[in-house]
């Protein structure tokens, strides 16, 4: 691989973490994101905390504390993943996993939900 195809994959990957800085109240829980997930697909040959921050230029305490109490908004991450998914796979369908549960009953109907989460065998249409 090349400078510039680095350089431009650490363009790419801001770009993408960009998508969910509206998930964290703090700019440095913001930043923190970045330091640590750069660090995971960066050439590093240890991935754990202290050789991410040290190469991030951080104090490895304060990545800790990032990752056991930063605030964040879990469910909005969770959501924003799974449209950016939806997003690049143009022949997807949403399904309850990628939607948290939510499909029109229309949808439901025909799978053989019984209403109380628990499938059961389709009914015929034609019996």
């Amino acid at each position: 691989m090349d400078v510039k195809r680095i350089k431009n994959m650490g363009k790419e990957l801001n770009a993408f973490l960009a998508e969910f800085d509206d998930c964290f109240a703090r700019s440095e829980s913001r930043e923190r994101l970045r330091n640590y997930i750069g660090g995971q697909v960066s050439d590093l040959p240890r991935k754990s905390i202290e050789p991410i921050a040290l190469a991030a230029g951080v104090v490895p305490r304060t990545l800790q504390c990032f990752l056991a109490s930063a605030k964040w908004d879990e469910r909005r991450v969770r959501d924003r993943t799974q449209w950016i998914w939806l997003a690049t796979m143009p022949t997807a369908k949403p399904s309850a996993q990628l939607t948290g549960g939510i499909i029109p009953r229309r949808a439901r109907t025909p799978l053989g939900f019984n209403g109380s989460g628990a499938a059961t065998p389709a009914r015929s249409t034609t019996a």
